[in-house]
């Protein structure tokens, strides 16, 4: 019997990059999983939480709750190494401020899997490949690799690709500026160290930047634009939806 898995909807894809959430859906399809997405989403709570106001989180926290909460999952799936990391680490203890919330939240965390540390033990070995010859470079996000831990599954699914060669920088460079609030509060830091770190990546001559947050991609993108480059910038999820096995 197939895992069952929720899906949660991050509000950045769910805002402008809907097309990943559908390829994440897909790749999971792909691997075995069978897929639930309640309805009535919305943030995490995320946004509140790092800026300093917990007790704005809460109802955020609450409606993830109720989504999630009695669907009898093995699972629930985050396709953002950001939000995964407030839901597994922080929502928990944030939930405390509300009583009967808290163990509810704290079953649920436990449950909580970011996407490509989900499919890649699915897709290990699976002969994935790209159309043609791709060079690729890929961004692992603060809160995925430093609070999360997960660093490993995403570079072996890419590496596994028929087609890719991964490009890597001298320096590990693993910010690249965004941080959410970080980048309205101190923009032009933000925007300094996103641009580095972009310089750094142009050395390899890598044609697409690859990573598991699209707050990291949105922000990497749009200082890209003011430069001259041919460099794509894609989701984890879309990048394995196009190297998935053809019927």
């Amino acid at each position: 019997m197939a895992e069952r898995v929720g899906f949660f909807v991050p509000c950045l894809i769910d805002n402008f990059e809907p097309d990943v959430a559908i390829h994440a859906i897909e790749v999971l399809k792909f691997a075995g999983f069978a897929v639930v997405v309640p309805k009535n989403q919305t943030c995490c709570g995320q946004p509140w939480f790092n800026v300093g106001l917990p007790k704005l989180a809460l109802p955020y926290i609450e409606r993830f709750v109720n989504c999630f909460d009695g669907l009898e999952l093995d699972a629930v799936v985050v396709p953002s190494g950001s939000c995964a990391s407030f839901l597994a680490k922080h929502a928990p203890e944030t939930a405390k401020r509300k009583p009967g919330l808290y163990k509810k939240m704290k079953e649920l965390s436990a449950k909580i899997r970011e996407f490509s540390d989900l499919a890649y033990g699915k897709l290990k070995g699976v002969p994935l490949a790209l159309p043609r010859p791709t060079r690729v470079f890929y961004h692992n996000s603060c809160h995925m690799g430093r609070e999360l831990g997960i660093i490993e599954p995403p570079l072996a699914l890419i590496d596994q690709t028929g087609g890719v060669k991964r490009e890597e920088i001298p320096l590990p460079l693993p910010c690249c500026g965004f941080g959410g609030a970080f980048s309205t509060l101190l923009p032009f830091l933000s925007y300094r160290i996103g641009e580095r770190k972009l310089e750094e990546i142009a050395k390899t001559g890598a044609e697409v930047v690859i990573s598991a947050d699209s707050g990291c991609l949105m922000h990497l993108s749009s200082i890209a634009k003011k430069r001259p480059n041919n460099v794509r910038f894609v989701h984890l999820a879309s990048f394995l939806y196009e190297a998935l096995p053809k019927p």
